[in-house]
C-alpha cells in the first residue's frame, strides 16, 4: 500500500488514494484491524462493542472511513461515514461472499461518533453526533465466530456523480478515539 499513509498526531490520520475501496472485488482499501478473540471473555452470552470518533482531516479530502468489522474476504461488516456524501452514514458488507447494503442514514455534524454491537450473532450499529443521542444505522445476523478482526479503515472511492472532477489526491479521515470492550449480557 506503498500510495496510502497512516499519521499518529491528534488522533489517527489514514490517508486512501483514489481507487481504494472495500466492494465486490476491490478490497484495497487502507485499515487498521486487532485480531480479537471473545475466547478472552468466553462465557454464554459474551458481546462485544466498537467505537470510534471521527473527524474530516482537511477541506482537501473527503471524509470517507469508518468501522471494519473482518472475518475473511466473503464475511465482513463496514459502518461508515461519507461513501454517498459528506454527511451520509452507511452500514454494509459482505456476507457470504454476497454484497449487501444493510441501512443508510444522514447525520449532519463534522464530529461523529460509529458504534458496532456484537450481540450473539446479531450485530447493530449506531451513529452520535455528541455521543449522548445515538441514531440506528442499521442491523444484521453475522456468525462472528472467533478469530475476528475490528478496527479502522479510510475508503479512497471517490465517487464521480457526487465529487464531480474533484479530490484527485483520494480521502482522508481522522479517528480521534478507538475503543472495544466486551460484555456478559
Amino acid at each position: 500500500m506503498g500510495d496510502c499513509s497512516f499519521t499518529m498526531q491528534n488522533g489517527l490520520e489514514i490517508h486512501a488514494e483514489n481507487g481504494r475501496d472495500l466492494w465486490r472485488n476491490n478490497l484495497s482499501a487502507p485499515r487498521m484491524l486487532l485480531q480479537f478473540s471473545t475466547n478472552t471473555i468466553k462465557d454464554e452470552g459474551t458481546n462485544f462493542v466498537v467505537q470510534t470518533v471521527c473527524t474530516s482531516v482537511s477541506r482537501e479530502k473527503p471524509t470517507i472511513g469508518g468501522i471494519l468489522l473482518w472475518k475473511d474476504k466473503q464475511n465482513w461488516l463496514c459502518l461508515d461515514r461519507g461513501v454517498h456524501g459528506a454527511h451520509e452514514i452507511s452500514f454494509w458488507g459482505c456476507s457470504g461472499n454476497e454484497d449487501l447494503v444493510f441501512g443508510r442514514g444522514r447525520l449532519p455534524s463534522d464530529r461523529i461518533y460509529l458504534r458496532l454491537e456484537c450481540l450473539d450473532c446479531r450485530v447493530n450499529t449506531l451513529c452520535s453526533a455528541d455521543g449522548e443521542e445515538w441514531f440506528t444505522a442499521g442491523y444484521t445476523e453475522f456468525p462472528h465466530r472467533d478469530p475476528v478482526r475490528v478496527g479502522l479503515h479510510a475508503l479512497g472511492q471517490v465517487n464521480r456523480l457526487i465529487y464531480v472532477g474533484t479530490y484527485p489526491e483520494g480521502t482522508a479521515i481522522r479517528f480521534e478515539s478507538f475503543q472495544l470492550w466486551g460484555y456478559r449480557r
